[in-house]
């Protein structure tokens, strides 16, 4: 019996598939370029330089004058063989590097900046302490890379909203799973429209264009991730770095650094003005203070600031522009609020603080940034059960982390959560509720009712549609229930 030869067109298709599975293992190519400013920065290069060819650097070029003739040289030479991502640590001379990188016509979006100087080598008295807290800011930038992927819309979501800000990376272009949403559809969810400070957005999850300010507010209200944009930026990765320790294994002592973690959430405005000039003046603070870059505060939100607790953070400092330019001062307070109350009398009370900058108020923040330090490092470290991986769903990381916080108690409509009751005497079981429910809170089992709280949001969809009135809804958290599917009829 002959065996049959394969096609030319199977085998072709083998190739690809191989091919595509050869290019997805394919680590960037990222070079790091380390300057010691004319040796004005003290930190321990060498340290550096082994840690993130470890951490996956594919080239570590160590100068001690950048800026100079022959640091450029060096800079030029290496973007003519075209490296994926250009990682620069030492200051910030950006107008510089730019003018260099429009020269070699190597694109602005692949270098990244990272001033080792006014955040680590220059407000970190220990010099080891200020090495380890340099890798990690280094490692955050080669995590963003590693992470960067190029926003592509799923096949259900649509365009339905644009904003033209300043320039092209304040503009927003906002996708919706529309027929995933309880506003669109039953017009029953204005989580989003009464929480957008510019009023752009109306029923059935309509944006005017015009009034959109691109702040991303919507999206990070939104209880189901319906909405999305190319500009959210990826916080777990920026914050899983900060938190990866380098001592005792990278040539640093195992020495005691950074017990008492405290996440900076940092506007990419006015507030990091400050925090250079506060690094500019060499006005010391705690190594444990870890920087997390955000375009803007708006991007985060009450999963980011638990998720920061979960994974090691022993406080949270949310530091705002004021004014913000995005105009997201209500939602940062709005969001302030929620979090203390929904976490008092827990061992979270008391661990996240708001400071509004100016930019000019650097002696302000800094004996403030000192002084929360302390008040953190005084309380009892948090002992909040890890959560190794995160299942990427916004509600269902949310239920999770709530579930490990908060004690068995019933809270008020702190939170976009519902519980339903069910009138047995008029229920007939039609179904209609359950069509209804685009989170499935309301499924029919086995000829059972069955209602989830976690997945309800309380939106009333299931009340609208009820031909019988036979459904009651609460809009509370139960936490004792959040884990736990109820048979209502």
């Amino acid at each position: 019996m002959k065996t049959r030869k394969p096609s030319l067109l199977l085998e072709t298709g083998y190739i690809f598939l191989f091919f595509l599975f050869y290019m997805s293992d394919i680590k960037k190519e990222i070079v790091l370029f380390l300057c010691s400013c004319k040796k004005i920065i003290s930190l321990n290069f060498r340290s550096i330089s082994k840690s993130m060819v470890d951490e996956g650097v594919t080239r570590v070029i160590k100068s001690d004058h950048l800026c100079g003739r022959d640091g450029l040289s060096d800079i030029h030479y290496h973007l003519k063989k075209n490296p994926d991502h250009l990682i620069i640590a030492g200051c910030s001379n950006k107008s510089l590097f730019d003018e260099i990188l429009s020269y070699s016509r190597f694109p602005k979006e692949n270098v990244s900046l990272v001033d080792i100087a006014v955040l680590s080598d220059w407000v970190h008295k220990d010099r080891d302490e200020a090495t380890e807290k340099a890798k990690r800011l280094i490692f955050q930038e080669m995590m963003n890379v590693e992470n960067k992927r190029d926003f592509e819309p799923s096949g259900d979501m649509k365009e339905i909203g644009v904003s033209l800000g300043m320039g092209p990376l304040d503009d927003l272009v906002i996708f919706g799973r529309l027929e995933s949403c309880p506003g669109y559809r039953f017009d029953s969810c204005s989580i989003c429209a009464d929480n957008c400070p510019q009023g752009a957005i109306s029923g059935m999850l309509s944006i005017n264009s015009d009034l959109c300010n691109g702040c991303g507010i919507c999206i990070s209200v939104c209880p189901l991730d319906i909405l999305s944009s190319k500009n959210q930026e990826n916080l777990e990765s920026k914050m899983k770095s900060m938190l990866t320790s380098f001592v005792g294994k990278k040539l640093l002592p195992p020495k005691h650094m950074m017990e008492t973690p405290i996440m900076l959430f940092v506007c990419d405005n006015l507030a990091k003005r400050t925090l250079s000039w506060v690094g500019s003046k060499r006005l010391s603070y705690p190594a444990d203070i870890l920087p997390i870059p955000v375009s803007c505060l708006s991007h985060v939100n009450l999963n980011d600031i638990l998720m920061s607790f979960v994974l090691g953070s022993q406080g949270v400092i949310l530091f705002a522009c004021d004014p913000c330019k995005k105009d997201s001062t209500k939602y940062i307070k709005d969001l302030e609020r929620t979090f203390h109350s929904l976490f008092q009398k827990t061992s979270l009370e008391g661990r996240l603080s708001v400071f509004r900058s100016n930019g000019r108020d650097l002696d302000q923040f800094h004996e403030y940034v000192v002084d929360f330090f302390e008040k953190i490092n005084s309380m009892d470290p948090l002992n909040i059960p890890k959560v190794e991986e995160f299942s990427g769903n916004k509600r269902k990381d949310l239920i999770l982390m709530l579930k490990s916080v908060l004690k068995d108690e019933d809270l008020g409509d702190l939170l976009p959560f519902g519980f339903i009751q069910i009138d047995e005497g008029t229920c007939d079981l039609c179904g209609d509720c359950t069509r209804a429910c685009l989170t499935n809170a309301l499924k029919i089992m086995d000829e059972k009712l069955v209602f989830d709280h976690g997945f309800c949001i309380g939106c009333g969809a299931c009340v609208k549609k009820c031909p019988n009135s036979s459904i009651e809804l609460e809009k509370a958290i139960k936490v004792s229930r959040l884990f736990m599917t109820d048979i209502l009829k």
